[in-house]
């Protein structure tokens, strides 16, 4: 868990922060500078809810600590694809 939260840093922070300064031109406009506020202040709050909070909360449901590792899916018999999928059959004819 720690660690998919780790990789996704990067890309998150940089959708949110390009975000956020494509929206600083509007702040001067009077027609638009509101909504330039309102979606500048939301998508941050949004980035820190995605990258702090559901982590915690993920990590505290499933009472989920550093020193306990998550175990391994055991796959038997068939690929982990076909039991994402289904095993499909194509009909011949």
């Amino acid at each position: 868990m720690i660690d998919s939260a780790v990789s996704r840093v990067r890309p998150v922070t940089m959708a949110a922060f390009t975000t956020v300064l494509g929206m600083i031109p509007l702040l001067w406009d009077a027609f638009f500078g509101a909504m330039a506020v309102t979606i500048m202040g939301g998508l941050t709050f949004a980035t820190l809810l995605t990258l702090v909070v559901v982590p915690v909360l993920y990590c505290t449901f499933w009472r989920i600590s550093e020193d306990s590792s998550a175990p391994e899916p055991q796959l038997t018999g068939s690929s982990s694809r076909e039991k994402a999928i289904g095993s499909f059959s194509p009909q011949e004819g």
